[in-house]
């Protein structure tokens, strides 16, 4: 009889684990020029550590895509919260 193998079980894992969470919205007029502004600040200061963190060593570089998304949308939404945006609720 085979065993898992340890990649398919951290898949299913990442798989699981990123469908349970939610991203709330943040609230403010998503069209405004300071929003995207901030937003692109944000985007530009987290994407990178995400996506290195997320590629790091070789099991996260196999489920990075999974991963790093839900990363990354979470580092945004600190981001904007520290500069004064709040979530809806």
């Amino acid at each position: 009889m085979r065993r898992p193998v340890p990649i398919l079980v951290i898949v299913a894992a990442s798989l699981t684990l990123g469908a349970c969470s939610y991203d709330p919205p943040m609230q403010g007029d998503h069209a405004a020029e300071k929003y995207q502004t901030d937003l692109k600040q944000c985007h530009d200061s987290v994407d990178p550590k995400v996506e290195l963190q997320g590629r790091a060593t070789f099991p996260s570089f196999l489920v990075s895509p999974i991963t790093v998304p839900p990363r990354r949308r979470a580092g945004v939404r600190d981001c904007m919260v520290g500069k004064g945006y709040a979530l809806k609720e």
